[in-house]
């Protein structure tokens, strides 16, 4: 009986040495189970920072913007700028190069809210170009000319000349109404003599204000009164 009760204790040491063995197995290959996952997300949390490095320089890219200003160098191309100008659009030139450009109203009040770069991707490169000088513009406004055009004062008077020197007394009761007068102008097809008739107007206007501000015009060394 002695004997059987050591055999039979025996065989359940043995058993509880495998049971003890297949559980380091176990704890073992969950170890290296571990230990993949561990390599895995490391590897893709390296990817992802690359990503976001290729991310960042993609953002830096594309804010490389165009250059949307106009280089004056001399009344003609001043002129030419002032008569292309875009409806409801406003005009300035730095004082020290005299490079000109146009925005709106609406790019200035974008500026004064302007929060961060991330707003860029909401707009073009080109409007951004346009927000980056209304920037400029409202911080350093002491750097900056405003390019006048005609008045709606001196469109009327410009009006009642040009009919007074084509039309004569017939063309006085067009003067008032500027809808009634292109109209006219456009069926008498005097349309052409009429742009260069404000061309004209524009011209003497913007020689006076390079005149009072000093403004002189010579080519790529052009230089204002700073």
């Amino acid at each position: 009986m002695f004997w059987f009760g050591k055999k039979k204790n025996k065989k359940r040491f043995d058993e509880e040495e495998k049971q003890l063995e297949s559980e380091d197995e176990a704890d073992t290959s969950e170890t290296e189970s571990e230990k993949t996952y561990s390599q895995s997300y490391s590897s893709e949390s390296d990817s992802d920072t690359e990503n976001d490095d290729l991310s960042e320089n993609t953002e830096d890219a594309e804010l490389e913007l165009p250059d949307v200003t106009v280089k004056i160098s001399s009344l003609d191309d001043l002129a030419e700028f002032v008569n292309s100008r875009t409806a409801g659009s406003l005009q300035f030139m730095y004082k020290e190069t005299l490079d000109a450009f146009e925005i709106r109203e609406s790019h200035i009040r974008m500026a004064e809210v302007w929060g961060s770069i991330s707003m860029a991707r909401e707009c073009t490169p080109i409007e951004y170009a346009k927000i980056m000088l209304a920037i400029e513009l409202t911080e350093n406004p002491e750097r900056f000319y405003v390019i006048p055009g005609l008045t709606e004062n001196e469109v009327k008077q410009a009006i009642k000349n040009f009919c007074s020197e084509y039309y004569g007394d017939n063309g006085k009761k067009y003067a008032a109404d500027f809808s009634k007068f292109s109209d006219f102008v456009k069926k008498q097809g005097d349309l052409a003599e009429w742009k260069a008739f404000t061309k004209e107007a524009v011209y003497d206007k913007l020689t006076e204000f390079c005149e009072n501000n000093c403004i002189e015009f010579s080519g790529e060394d052009a230089q204002g009164d700073e």
